[in-house]
């Protein structure tokens, strides 16, 4: 949008494969200041190959969220140019309400970048209630990252690379599978590498 009107929730869907082999991708950009609240992407099931760079990217975005459910990237080499964080469906998440995968997979594909997370990157909420504190949900079920590898700077983990750079964040993850990856960290500081997270650090992290 222009920034001036805000049209609300906006639902997408895939109702195709997707070969993005020969497409230059940039990330979404999803801030809730000058564009919708909550995007959310019903993948149907359907797969995307060949994706350069992280489906999106999250603002500071105060009540806006992004809901993706029932998509399979595979078959990609996501590079990711964000220094704050770098996944394949989200690079950072900053002041969001609401982050949700559901039956998301990442399959056969590198994901490389900073803090670096096979489906999230950086995670955090906002805790200043003198100019509007966000407490920031994520919720990610039945999601898998396979045959995969997963290359960074500091954190690397399987699923989110540093998760909770502020108290008021809330990581559930739950039956989730995690199989066949090569995790690298690449600079030579403090590396922090997890088969689900490689940083967590403040807020709550439930993992069933």
């Amino acid at each position: 949008t222009n920034g001036k009107e805000n049209p609300g929730n906006l639902t997408l869907s895939i109702e195709a494969n997707l070969d993005m082999n020969n497409l230059l991708w940039t990330p979404t950009v999803v801030d809730g200041y000058n564009g919708v609240d909550i995007v959310t992407i019903l993948g149907n099931n359907n797969k995307i190959t060949g994706l350069t760079a992280p489906l999106f990217e999250g603002g500071f975005a105060g009540e806006s969220g992004i809901v993706i459910k029932d998509l399979t990237i595979a078959n990609s080499n996501i590079v990711s140019l964000n220094n704050q964080g770098s996944g394949a469906f989200i690079e950072s998440v900053d002041s969001m309400e609401q982050i949700t995968l559901i039956n998301c997979h990442l399959i056969n594909s590198k994901v490389s970048g900073s803090r670096t997370g096979g489906l999230i990157g950086w995670t955090s909420g906002y805790d200043n209630v003198n100019d509007g504190s966000v407490k920031t949900y994520i919720t990610i079920k039945e999601c898998s990252i396979i045959n995969s590898e997963i290359k960074g700077e500091g954190s690397v983990g399987g699923i989110i690379g540093h998760a909770g750079a502020n108290a008021w964040t809330y990581h559930l993850i739950e039956n989730c599978n995690i199989k066949d990856n090569k995790l690298i960290a690449v600079d030579e500081g403090d590396l922090r590498v997890g088969s689900i997270i490689g940083t967590a650090n403040v807020g709550e992290v439930v993992i069933n």
